[in-house]
Order: structure tokens, then sequence, then C-alpha cells
């Protein structure tokens, strides 16, 4: 339920900050977003650095790159590497952050409306899914071993993996 409505959200929202001629080539980078940590909410993804600041970065790169060099393929090449640096540096694996800053040179973006409009999309997709994560997810990894495993586990006197309980990092 919280994937289709937060890309109902995110396609009200984008619809105010983008040109109404393009706004339906940005959603489906955050689609995929949503997608990956939605999918896997306690992997390597699912972290600000790859929800929020490296789409961010990306969105921006992309429109400094459009601005400074143009969409060339020389541009795209800088772009790409700046971005993948970006990736590295910052230790963030999220793909449609390279999408996001091609997508900038690919609409000739010039103005901060394309990167405001990433980073409210992004930190939207952000709020929601931690408070998914805290609300949903976590309360299904602490929950207690049944009665049963339990008893099992005190009568041989030693403790069984079901006694132990997974706690989010």
């Amino acid at each position: 339920m919280a994937v289709p409505a937060l890309l109902a959200i995110l396609t009200a929202t984008q619809s105010r900050l983008q040109n109404r001629v393009t706004e339906f080539l940005v959603l489906p980078p955050f689609a995929v977003v949503i997608y990956l940590i939605f999918r896997d909410p306690l992997g390597k993804s699912a972290n600000l650095r790859s929800i929020v600041v490296l789409p961010c970065m990306g969105a921006a790169v992309g429109e400094l790159c459009s601005r400074y060099i143009g969409f060339t393929p020389g541009g795209v090449a800088v772009d790409t590497l700046c971005v993948l640096s970006l990736q590295s540096l910052l230790r963030a694996r999220m793909p449609p952050a390279l999408a996001l800053s091609v997508l900038a040179m690919l609409l000739r973006v010039n103005s901060l409306t394309y990167v405001e409009g990433v980073a409210e999309a992004s930190t939207t997709i952000a709020i929601v899914f931690f408070l998914w994560r805290r609300l949903a997810i976590a309360p299904l990894l602490r929950e207690e071993p049944t009665s049963a495993l339990k008893s099992d586990a005190t009568s041989l006197g030693e403790a069984s993996p079901a006694d132990v309980v997974t706690k989010i990092p």
C-alpha cells in the first residue's frame, strides 16, 4: 500500500515543480528508488545518503554539466564519472541517481527547479519510508518467539536461534 500511495503523492507534487511537458520523465527514477528500498528495507540502499543525498547531488551535477558542457557525449561522460565518484565517496548505492543526472542534461535544465523537485521528492520518499520501516517492519522483527518454542528451549536448558530477537541496525 505504501508504494502506490507514495507514487501518487510524488506525481501530485512533481507536477508543481516540473515542466508539464517533461514531468512524466522525472517520475520513473523515483519509482525505481521506491521499489529498491521497499523491497529490501534493511538493505545497503536504505539510508539517507542513498535515498536523498546522492539523488540530489546527481541532479545538481546533471544541471551543472548541462549548463557548462551541454548534452554531448563528452558531457554525458563527465556527468557519469562525477556521479559514480560521488557514489563511491558517499558509499551509497542508488542507480537512479545517475538517471536523474543524465535526465537533467537531456532536459537541458538551467534552473534550480529541477534540483528542488528532486530534493522534495527524495525527502518525501525518505520520510514515508523511514516511518513505514519503523511502524510496520520494526515490530515484526522484534516479535518475541512463540511460547512453544520458548518452552522447548527452556526445557533443554539452552538458547535456540528462535530465542534471538533481531534488532534493526
